[in-house]
């Protein structure tokens, strides 16, 4: 092991010593790549410094680092466990290799990140504590699926094999000892994983598998439905449990998707399900569905049977055609004279008869018609035959035919030199291409027919002849040579429209070459006919001729940058006005089930700033809506050059006054968050600094009217100036002043909060800085994003237990939504519990969860509660649901109506005359105002607050040794002018008690006393004449309104104590009436 380290370090010594990209470097390479095949216990030693090369190696060195990468990982020997180092030594530069700009190298990524999957999968189930590696492993299947899910075919073939392992490694494998330890799946996951959700990873797997079984019956591409067969069949073989949905999608699919393909290819998708289907019936592993399999197979053979047939058919057809335009021609054409004597020596009349010899008995196929067989096979038939002659026979046979030929002139075309065509320019091309025609034509006139053949010559090679150059032409007569060959061609292509024959597909390269050699005429001033002639032979039926523009186009760019150099940037003024004129014919005739305008933009060589801006013309018109956005994602996935202007066309749609636009450009900008580097930073920035402009309202505003008014007109004209440029906003973007403001600005974030919840810290921290009108719009906004979230998410716990000071509102709004449709979750009342504990808590945060807590603490933090009354409606509707909440007599209605105040068990409510009696004990800490306030309530809920509730209230009262509250007796007058029926309890039982407790002792309840005498008279005389005379006197003199009727009820109630009578009248005498 030793020496084979040391010699893989000299080896890779010698690669680093040699120049970069040399064929020196590139043999060394080699040599080294061996050595570690040879000797694979060496590529662990070197690994780590190989992958560490990635960043700033050359070309050539990264793709074999790459190679090298895809062999350890993918096709080395070793044990899984080294597999699997090397595997978490690589997955930082395998996620950053899956947005490599070239396609070979992202191909050998996703191989390397499929064999990778199972390995990290069963890594993660032995570890709790490494949850970081396991987001890399979900960043890098996301981003393989979105490849997977596009429209590339290359991309969507190397993306099948990791959508195959996801399925396998997320569900459950049979019971099967042999493979426990290969065959990482579900149930190598403990139920109970910190970061690995066995039901969600389940549940992807399905969706998954519905999703490849749906390409199954759409996909239109042979190589995918192999491709995605294979992967089933494994499917059905590793996981049973899936047997039945794939075996019963593969034995209901018909090739009524392949209509538009070639009987061969249609074939070649059957026989790969049939065989597939045999496969699972020979192995045993179709089980219960035998017979489905059979009948399926019965009836596809059938189907193939008649499908070969009709091929058959058709081929015959065009064959008989091609033969007798064939004899037409030959029939119109006049033979050659031959002379007589040659006629007398009786040439051979075929190479078959020279070869096979006069003493040949006969020949037995010369009735068969060989016209009749394939083409290739002909071929293959000749050159097998020429190769079984001796080659005296052959040179023999041919000797009477050059004697036969000999009256043709011979040609010898000389070739000095090798042509690079990577080094041609596009008049070396041209050049090129007129000599090999030239050299192919054996003479420009006819012979005379009524003429001797030319007289023989000794062979059919003997004399060389070099072809002469053709004659240089101005630039005039080459346009209209040009002009006629295009003129002529597009005749030639009217009948192959949207087929896809060779012969169309040659004059489609053709004409496209042509028209793009043709020297470049000022197209802005309408003196390009020749363009402009292709221009409209592509327009007439641009849906099935949208190849020929791609194809010219292409042609038109690199004439340009090969003329870069002679003509400086005007080069391309050609090639991006006819783009120009083509994209616009295209936005115009296209709708969203259009798919030819993306793969005509994915292919063009490149694209102007401009012609991106205009694609948010599509993305605001209905019919095209999809069709935009479609593009301008695949071009941020895609083009990296253009990148930035595709996201300012995104982020402008983002923030459109049409909720129809925005919507879905918010969310294809939420697709890439958080996962997709590195978009995914750049929309997150992008969404606060929208977040930011918040905080700092200009000084200079305009009025809403006047505001909206700018915005429509910055929306009508966005399709030329975007709203955002460098993924910045505009200045000019007006701050919100009605909701629709408000919503451009916050939309982004709160659809990006909901996939990564920590972006609301942002929201809390600029909401204390907003102007009062945003801060109440957002209170209002935030409402989905919280229900989505749910109550249970560590996030939002967090944001409520360390709200920054000024956002306390929006945490009380986020607690209200999550509790205002049913109970408050435990661990939503354990967070206020323990706040309440650590900090003087704002009594709101107590209001949406004091029903959960029992007795003791809903006595101990009412009275805060109660302290938030301040006379408006809103704090009194707050404080009343409280109450409804605590009281036990709400009980029976418990569930009737839906509210933000869930309801607690029957023994930890108050009853009526507890929650009274606290509200009156606590009246200091509360406040006398708020108290009267509460207490104002309890009048209002007279479902609760009955006749009894009060005096049993008064009584309780009276019986408490404490002094009694202050407004106890204020209490007293609102219940016995609210309930009559209480003035005798109050007349005979409670002032007879506040008598005795000598009340008058005590101003303030003193004076409540005697209101309260006054609001029950006449009931309370009885009890006033149990006052001492002072006191009396005082009450009389007080209210003077007593007097009287107090003196008319001491007469009436007159007895036998004349002299008590006497001093009672006396005192109770109008002092007026006394004085002379």
């Amino acid at each position: 092991m030793a020496n084979n380290a040391q010699n893989a370090l000299v080896l890779l010594q010698n690669v680093l010593s040699k120049p970069q990209d040399s064929e020196d470097q590139a043999v060394a390479l080699a040599e080294l790549r061996n050595a570690l095949e040879e000797q694979t216990g060496a590529i662990p030693i070197l690994y780590t410094t190989l992958i560490s090369m990635l960043g700033g190696s050359s070309r050539q060195m990264k793709h074999w680092i790459v190679s090298l990468m895809e062999f350890a990982i993918c096709r080395n020997p070793a044990t899984m466990e080294s597999r699997t180092q090397l595997v978490l030594q690589s997955l930082d530069h395998i996620l950053k290799l899956l947005s490599d700009p070239e396609l070979s190298i992202q191909k050998r990524a996703i191989q390397c990140f499929t064999t990778a999957y199972p390995l990290l999968f069963r890594h993660a189930c032995g570890t709790t504590s490494d949850a970081k590696l396991w987001e890399k492993v979900v960043s890098g299947k996301r981003q393989v699926l979105e490849l997977w899910k596009s429209d590339a075919v290359a991309l969507k073939l190397a993306g099948m094999k990791l959508v195959q392992k996801i399925i396998q490694t997320q569900s459950k494998a049979a019971p099967d000892p042999r493979l426990h330890k290969t065959d990482p799946n579900l149930g190598h996951c403990p139920s109970h994983h910190p970061f690995l959700r066995v039901n969600a990873l389940e549940e992807e797997a399905k969706q998954l598998l519905v999703e490849c079984v749906t390409l199954l019956f759409n996909s239109k591409s042979p190589d995918i439905l192999t491709s995605l067969v294979n992967a089933l069949i494994v499917l059905v073989k590793s996981r049973p449990s899936n047997a039945e949905l794939v075996i019963q999608s593969l034995t209901n699919w018909t090739p009524d998707a392949l209509a538009s393909l070639s009987a061969l290819q249609i074939k070649s998708v059957e026989k790969s399900i049939r065989i597939g289907l045999a496969h699972l019936l020979r192995t045993g592993h179709a089980g219960a569905h035998a017979t489905t399999i059979n009948t399926f197979l019965a009836r596809q053979t059938t189907r193939m049977d008649v499908a070969a047939s009709e091929a058959r058919a058709a081929r015959e057809a065009e064959a008989s055609r091609k033969r007798q335009i064939i004899t037409d021609e030959l029939s119109s054409n006049k033979r050659r004279k031959i002379s007589k004597d040659k006629r007398e020596a009786g040439p051979p009349k075929s190479l078959y008869e020279v070869l096979t010899g006069p003493d040949y008995a006969g020949n037995p196929l010369a009735e068969f018609d060989a016209s009749t067989l394939p083409s290739n096979l002909v071929v293959d038939l000749v050159m097998a035959t020429f190769q079984s002659l001796a080659d005296e026979r052959l040179q023999q046979a041919i000797l009477p035919i050059r004697q036969e030929l000999d009256g043709f002139t011979e040609y010898e075309v000389q070739d000095d030199s090798k042509v690079n065509p990577l080094n041609l320019g596009a008049d070396d091309d041209e050049e090129m291409e007129f000599k090999t025609e030239q050299a192919a034509i054996p003479s420009t006139a006819p012979p005379d027919e009524t003429e001797d053949p030319l007289p023989s010559r000794s062979g059919l090679f003997a004399r060389p002849f070099k072809i002469q150059m053709p004659k240089k032409q101005n630039p005039s007569t080459k346009s209209d040579i040009s002009k006629l060959a295009i003129s002529q061609i597009s005749q030639e292509l009217k009948p192959f429209a949207g087929d896809s024959d060779y012969g169309a597909e040659f004059w489609v390269f053709l004409v496209s070459r042509l028209a793009a050699r043709v020297p470049q005429a000022r197209p802005d001033k309408g003196q390009d006919v020749l363009r402009q002639t292709l221009f409209d032979f592509v327009l007439a039926d641009i849906g099935t001729r949208m190849e020929l523009a791609r194809l010219w186009l292409n042609e038109e760019w690199y004439t340009a940058e090969v003329t870069l150099g002679v003509l400086g940037e005007t080069s391309k003024d050609c090639y991006f006005y006819w783009l120009t004129e083509l994209l616009d014919q295209i936005r115009e005739k296209s709708s969203n089930q259009d798919k030819e305008f993306m793969r005509f933009l994915s292919d063009l060589p490149e694209i102007p700033n401009e012609q991106i801006k205009r694609l948010v013309d599509m993305c605001t018109n209905c019919d095209q809506m999809q069709l935009g956005f479609t593009a301008l994602r695949d071009l941020c996935m895609l083009r990296p050059n253009v990148r930035p202007t595709a996201l300012d066309a995104l982020f402008s749609l983002a923030v459109h006054s049409d909720k129809a636009t925005r919507n879905p450009a918010i969310l294809t900008l939420k697709r890439w968050v958080p996962d997709t580097a590195p978009l995914n930073g750049k929309v997150v920035q992008f969404a606060l600094s929208l977040l930011h402009r918040l905080e700092t309202p200009p000084e200079d505003t305009l009025d809403a009217e006047a505001m909206d008014m700018a915005v429509d007109e910055q929306d009508t004209l966005m399709g030329h100036n975007l709203l955002v440029s460098g993924g910045e906003i505009a200045r000019d973007f007006p701050y919100p002043k009605n909701e629709l403001g408000l919503v451009r600005h916050v939309e982004l974030l709160l659809a990006l909060s909901s996939k990564c919840p920590e972006l609301l810290r942002h929201i809390f921290t600029s909401y204390p800085k907003m102007s009062p009108f945003c801060k109440n719009a957002l209170l209002s906004l935030i409402t989905g994003l919280v229900r989505s979230l749910g109550p249970k998410h560590p996030q939002i716990h967090n944001l409520i237990r360390d709200c920054p000071l000024g956002s306390e509102d929006l945490a009380l709004k986020i607690l209200a939504i999550l509790t205002e449709k049913g109970r408050p979750s435990p661990a939503l009342v354990n967070l206020i519990r323990e706040m309440s504990l650590e900090k003087e808590l704002d009594p709101r945060f107590l209001v949406p969860i004091i029903s959960e807590f029992d007795m003791r603490e809903t006595t101990r933090q009412l009275p805060r509660i109660v302290s938030l009354l301040d006379g408006t409606p809103e704090k009194k509707a707050i404080v009343r649901s409280v109450f409804e909440s605590i009281v036990s007599a709400q009980t029976q209605t418990f569930g009737s109506a839906s509210t933000n105040i869930p309801r607690v068990r029957q023994n930890d409510h108050l009853t009526p005359k507890e929650l009274l009696m606290l509200l009156h004990t606590n009246e200091k800490e509360i406040g006398l105002k708020s108290t009267m306030e509460a207490i104002a309530l309890c009048f209002s809920m007279t479902e609760t607050f009955k006749t009894e509730v009060w005096a049993a209230f008064m009584q309780q009262v009276l019986d408490e040794p404490t002094p009694l509250p202050t407004l106890f007796l204020r209490t007293v007058i609102q219940a016995v002018q609210y309930y009559r029926q209480l003035q005798p309890f109050v007349s005979t039982t409670l002032l007879s008690r506040l008598i005795t407790k000598k009340i008058w002792t005590t101003p303030q309840l003193w004076e409540g006393f005697i209101r309260c005498t006054s609001a029950i008279a006449p009931h309370s005389f009885g009890a006033l004449l149990q006052l001492p005379k002072e006191q009396l006197k005082e009450v009389v003199m007080k209210q003077e309104n007593l007097r009287k009727p107090l003196r008319e009820y001491v007469v009436k109630k007159a007895g036998n104590n004349q002299a008590r009578v006497s001093s009672l009248l006396e005192l109770l005498a109008d002092e007026n009436a006394m004085e002379p």
